[in-house]
């Protein structure tokens, strides 16, 4: 859902089922270690650079 920025992230928590996009965002920052906007922005980087080659 992330990789794709059709949902905003606050959409997407409350799609997860969480009450709060804080919630989501601290649960996806202890899972992953980042955020969930900069491991979108890491997406968008690497789909970018891929579609260029």
């Amino acid at each position: 859902m992330l990789a794709t920025p059709d949902s905003s992230i606050s959409q997407i928590a409350y799609q997860l089922g969480y009450t709060d996009p804080a919630h989501f965002t601290r649960g996806f920052m202890a899972w992953k270690g980042t955020s969930p906007r900069a491991w979108r922005l890491a997406c968008a980087t690497l789909q970018s650079d891929a579609a260029r080659m």
